[in-house]
Formats: C-alpha cells, structure tokens, sequence
C-alpha cells in the first residue's frame, strides 16, 4: 500500500534490509550504500541503468521507450536475484531509465517493502513524472519539485571525503570549477575564465563529458564547447579525493546548476563540508540556512561582475547544528526516517 511518505519512522537500521538503485556515478553509489551499512543495514545495490553505454544512456534520455523491454528484462532478472531477500525498504535515488512497469513489477514482488524515492536533479530533467506516485516516500532536492509533486524537500549532502580538517589551507588557484558540461555551462565558464584572464586570477578547470560520443555530440552542437581547449576537456572522471583535494587548494569553488533546476548541487554542499569559499550562480542558495554573503557569492548566468576581495577574503564558519544537518550520515538518517535522528 503507498503511504503519504509522513510516516513509518524506524527507531534505527539496524538489521533492516535494503534494495538500492542509482546510476553508477563519481562513486557516490558506494558512499551512499557503506553509510545505510554504518547504520546497521543489509544492502544490495544495483545501477539503475542496467549498465549501459554512453550511447544507450543517451537512448535512455532522449528515447526512453525504445529501451524499455530490455530495462523491464533487466528488472525481471533483479527480481529473480534477490526472490529470497525481502527487503524492508526499496530506495531509488535520481532514477531516469526504470519504466511504470517496472516499478510495478516490484511493488508486486516486494508488497511488504517501503518504496522510497529521492532525487538529486529536477524531475523534468529525468522524465519520471508518472512514477512519482508509485513510491510511498518522496523527496527532493528541487524546492519547486517539492511543491508540484508533493514530495518531502531534503537538500544533498557533503561525503566523509569533503569533512572539514583543521590543517592551515595552502592555496594554489583562486578559482576552480570541476564538473559535467551540460546546458550552458560551457559559456559561462568561457566568462569565467575571460574574467580571471583579465583580472591575472589562477584557475583550475576540468570540465568532464561521459564518454568521447557524448564529447563528440558536444563539439558538434555546442558552439561555446568548441573555443575550449582539449586539454580543457576530460571523458574520465576525477576521483572524490582528487575533487576534494584540488577544492581545498582553491580560494573560491565556481558551481553552475542547470538552469531547470532550483535545488543545490552536490558541489554546493560538498563545500559547506569544507568549509570552502563558493561562487554559484543559484541565487535560491540565500534561502539556505548556512548561507553568508562571505561564503557564498551569486554571480549572474550571463554576466560575471565580482570584487577580487570577495574571492580572496576568508571563509567563516558556520554553527556546528547547521553544519552537521548537510552531512552524508544526517540524509541518510533523514530518508529513511529515523527517529531522534539529529547529529
């Protein structure tokens, strides 16, 4: 039976069995399923995505009926795997390829089990709006994704790897950006960088497309992605450490949400993690409660016009309540309702 999400609080995890499913992305699948295991619970993990290629993850987007009998096959053979698990909860985090179907397919196998939903990108983003009301608890990154469908807002959160340590910051870039290249992100890191070029800012930029078809497909329809230099452009992804060690060494993280989304991104939390200067061009991040002007600088989407001082001034820290709210233990406590669960 699908609940309201508002309920079924659990005193702990422990011994609670748990059917995860996300894509396999920047090791944030393995974060996810060793903390729910810290908690106490059994965890069985799966991609979402049935593995797929770098074309067929496009397929996936674009054309997602076109795959959708080998990816209810996929979950038909899930189904036969884990026939004697039985888990206590189902959790989906940011699914895009799973069908109604499919889903279905495992209420009916698992009648007992709480289905949760959680995403990390807007659901127009995805294409999943039909199967929002097939999972007993919603939550979402994205306020206004929370508003339309009705879902629990619970923001994202900051790894053991983007803890604050207490050692002295040695900072070899005044700003660095690493992340995937998507919607208009190309062009305003070209401002970005324009603006560093000019104001003799050091920066580090690593910009990363899935695989060298996506890369092609952006070369070819991107105009701005083409004036960057190769050695600009990476098909493999940094690991966590490396993002968090290079972050560290950085006056100012530079983060571009998609401009369909009004949630936070990882990045942005991973830097209240690090206690590390941000320029973000979400103005939603002053709604936030960690927010301070200090800390986090809106620029514009189309216009980068920043005092130097405001890069290079010092980070202050945040109230140790606040801080420990965006940790990855928190969310997990959070998604799956334990009671008296706050750090």
């Amino acid at each position: 039976m699908i609940t309201d999400g508002r309920s079924n609080h659990v005193t702990n995890l422990s011994g609670k069995r748990v059917l995860l499913f996300t894509s396999f992305l920047f090791n944030y699948h393995y974060m996810i399923k060793e903390q729910i295991e810290k908690e106490g619970a059994v965890v069985h993990l799966y991609d979402e995505r049935n593995h797929p290629s770098s074309i067929e993850k496009i397929m996936i987007r674009k054309m997602k009926v076109l795959m959708s009998h080998r990816t209810e096959n996929y979950y038909k053979a899930i189904i036969d795997i884990e026939m004697n698990f039985n888990p206590d909860f189902v959790l989906f985090v940011s699914p895009e390829a799973i069908t109604a179907k499919a889903l279905r397919m495992l209420r009916k196998a698992y009648p007992n089990s709480v289905f949760i939903l959680y995403m990390w990108d807007s659901i127009k983003n995805k294409g999943i709006k039909k199967l929002v009301a097939l999972f007993d608890k919603k939550y979402s990154f994205d306020p206004q994704d929370c508003k339309t469908y009705d879902m629990i807002f619970r923001p994202l959160f900051y790894g053991n790897s983007f803890e604050k340590n207490d050692d002295k910051k040695r900072f070899n870039y005044d700003l660095s950006f690493i992340g995937t290249v998507h919607s208009d992100r190309a062009r305003i890191l070209l401002q970005i960088k324009e603006y560093c070029d000019k104001n003799n800012l050091s920066y580090y930029f690593y910009l990363f497309v899935p695989g060298k078809p996506l890369a092609v497909l952006r070369w070819i329809f991107t105009p701005e992605f083409r004036k960057w230099e190769k050695s600009y452009i990476h098909t493999s992804p940094l690991s966590k450490n490396e993002v968090a060690k290079i972050s560290s060494e950085t006056r100012c993280v530079i983060d571009i949400n998609h401009p369909n989304q009004t949630g936070l991104t990882m990045r942005t939390i991973e830097m209240v993690g690090l206690n590390q200067k941000l320029m973000t061009t979400n103005k939603n991040i002053t709604e936030y409660d960690f927010y301070r002007p200090v800390n986090q600088i809106v620029i514009s989407r189309d216009c980068v016009n920043v005092d130097i001082q405001d890069i290079k001034s010092s980070y202050i820290s945040i109230e140790r309540s606040i801080y420990t709210k965006y940790s990855l233990k928190q969310w997990v406590r959070d998604i799956f309702m334990v009671e008296g669960n706050q750090l």
